[in-house]
């Protein structure tokens, strides 16, 4: 049973998430330590972070467990510059893996996949990002196979304009997205689609390797990409056979 939270659900500040933690605008860096950690039940997103999201606050994640992830919006781990996250179980209701901060390593994870959002997320707005490596994952009990259309569908994404989702005019190109591969993803069952990627800044060396999906809902495109008129450059070249 899928679970929505009723009437206007938009409570980013209000909702109760199970880990909440805040980076100071300045002063000594944080290191969290994610180690052996369950998380159950969450109402709503599951990590948040308030405070300077481009300031020093890395996060080593390593058997951390997210189970019971039913009600809509419950999210994964956003990782902050400089993180890991490795040997981790994650039950997830929309975006599993953010992946909107450079120099994170991701390898040996296994997710429990829900409807709702991708599995891997470096959209929403324009980002700086570089040196990310995401690496053996696989997607189990995978339910995102509805005919859906929405920008933040398919298993790997980046989501439109979270101010506008139609706009052409919400990129940055003094930002860009250089150096970003994530390989060896293993999807059990059937997908809406595979990658879908609206590009909000410059785009080069994105690598996508070793993609392997169960089946598809016949949605007529397994991959696409978008680039509005503002976005500079968005250079994306899936691998044929790494989709199956």
């Amino acid at each position: 049973m899928i679970l929505h939270l009723s009437g206007n659900s938009q409570c980013w500040s209000s909702c109760v998430k199970m880990l909440q933690f805040q980076s100071p605008q300045s002063g000594p860096g944080q290191n969290l330590l994610l180690n052996g950690v369950t998380v159950a039940n969450p109402p709503y997103h599951t990590f948040v972070m308030y405070g300077n999201e481009q300031g020093d606050f890395k996060m080593t994640v390593n058997n951390y467990q997210q189970v019971g992830g039913w009600y809509w919006q419950t999210d994964g781990l956003e990782l902050y510059k400089g993180s890991t996250m490795r040997n981790s179980f994650l039950h997830s209701n929309d975006e599993v893996v953010k992946l909107y901060h450079p120099d994170v390593t991701v390898d040996n994870n296994v997710v429990w996949k829900n409807e709702n959002g991708p599995v891997f997320q470096w959209g929403w707005s324009p980002r700086t990002i570089s040196n990310v490596r995401v690496s053996n994952t696989d997607v189990i009990h995978n339910r995102m196979y509805w005919k859906d259309t929405k920008t933040n569908t398919c298993v790997i994404n980046a989501a439109s304009s979270y101010l506008d989702g139609s706009s052409t005019s919400t990129g940055d190109t003094t930002q860009s997205i250089d150096g970003l591969t994530i390989s060896n993803t293993n999807v059990e069952g059937m997908v809406n689609c595979a990658i879908r990627i609206y590009s909000m800044q410059n785009t080069k060396n994105v690598t996508i390797d070793g993609l392997h999906i169960g089946a598809w809902n016949k949605v007529a495109r397994v991959w696409a990409t978008s680039a509005p008129s503002t976005r500079a450059n968005a250079r994306m070249t899936p691998r044929p056979r790494t989709a199956r």
